[in-house]
């Protein structure tokens, strides 16, 4: 909980860059928490300290991934993801669209994960953590 506490200025910044780029969106995943904390105990005590519209929170150590898409995230939810740490290199690819963009400590990505084939490329250095705020589809299912 404390963790969660210490990076609600993160899941609020999320909160508000999902507002900006897809408001129906953004409603709807406001309904949805409404919904989690009505129907769910351990969802009312998580949202007392974690602002979060989003259902999960990855934290990723020193992982480059390969091209995939996140399969289980929910359709048309956007994830937002904060790269932080002592690397250089690490940029995120998106190969079927020949698109490559900087992914470094302190940039923010927002991406439809479960759409978009993407891959974090080679990088080196002491430590890499991504926070990844996403949502998952068995969640959306089971509380809309």
């Amino acid at each position: 909980m404390k963790l969660l506490q210490d990076l609600s200025s993160l899941a609020e910044l999320s909160n508000y860059l999902i507002k900006l780029v897809d408001p129906d969106i953004h409603e709807r995943m406001v309904l949805l928490r409404e919904t989690m904390i009505k129907r769910s105990a351990h969802s009312m005590a998580i949202c007392t300290v974690d602002p979060s519209l989003h259902t999960s929170l990855g934290i990723i150590v020193n992982r480059r991934s390969g091209t995939h898409r996140d399969s289980t995230d929910a359709k048309d939810s956007w994830a937002v993801m904060f790269p932080l740490g002592i690397f250089s290199g690490g940029d995120i690819e998106f190969p079927k669209l020949g698109l490559t963009s900087r992914y470094r400590s302190g940039d923010v990505v927002l991406l439809r994960a479960r759409e978009v084939e993407h891959a974090v490329k080679e990088w080196s250095g002491l430590v890499r953590v991504t926070l990844v705020y996403f949502s998952k589809e068995s969640v959306w299912k089971e509380y809309s």
